[in-house]
């Protein structure tokens, strides 16, 4: 089973945290190619919203989409964006991340456990 493209935006700052973190290099390799594909995942998303937005706010005479002064877009259709955005985010990446034993990573790194959860859930880490 591969995570959701809503795991991976929940477990965003957890997975920077882990790629920070001092894991020796045959560990630290492997994490690195997963996240990797992480990263191309959530860059592939970006550009899905970025194509859908136009159908939802409103754009200016040079197509551009219209803010505020707030900078927050104008909406035409919130409410159709967020279930757009829902059907798209609650799809599997098709990406393999080859996930890390919980016991790989040094006693000296510490999450919290819903750091830990979010790490599972975006199939970075096995228990």
């Amino acid at each position: 089973m591969h995570p959701t493209y809503a795991q991976l935006l929940n477990a965003r700052g957890t997975i920077d945290k882990l790629a920070q973190t001092g894991l020796p290099s045959s560990v630290s390799l492997r994490l690195a190619r997963s996240i990797r594909k992480v990263y191309y995942a959530l860059e592939y998303l970006e550009g899905e919203r970025a194509k859908i937005l136009p159908k939802y706010v409103e754009l200016d005479a040079d197509g551009e989409l219209r803010k505020n002064e707030e900078g927050e877009y104008i909406w035409l259709d919130k409410e159709g964006f967020k279930v757009a955005m829902e059907d798209i985010v609650e799809l599997e990446i098709v990406e393999d991340i080859s996930p890390l034993n919980a016991k790989q990573i040094p006693n000296h790194i510490e999450f919290t456990p819903l750091e830990s959860l979010q790490l599972a859930e975006a199939g970075l880490i096995k228990n």
